[in-house]
């Protein structure tokens, strides 16, 4: 996982990237991904969904992401991330 702020444009975007791996043997679909951002007690400000590239991941697979955020919350100071599954979030 590598968050990162970085200036782009004039404004500032929240980059989220890594790679979600796959151990099991069978294949699996690909989960969507919540993005969630906190303030500094840990409350959340923002949040977004993002859907990974590939639909499924294979035994022993891997699927990179990489998910921006143009202008996120000023009082942004941590992030979580959350796989969503058909029962809800997972984390």
């Amino acid at each position: 996982l590598n968050p990162a702020n970085v200036s782009g444009k004039g404004a500032w975007v929240r980059t989220v990237s890594g790679e979600l791996l796959h151990k099991g043997a069978l294949p699996q679909p690909a989960p969507p991904l919540k993005i969630v951002l906190r303030n500094a007690a840990h409350k959340q400000i923002y949040q977004w969904v993002y859907t990974p590239p590939a639909d499924v991941i294979k035994p022993g697979g891997q699927v990179a992401f990489s998910t921006k955020l143009s202008g996120p919350p000023a009082g942004a100071q941590s992030l979580r991330i959350f796989f969503l599954t058909h029962d809800g979030p997972a984390s």
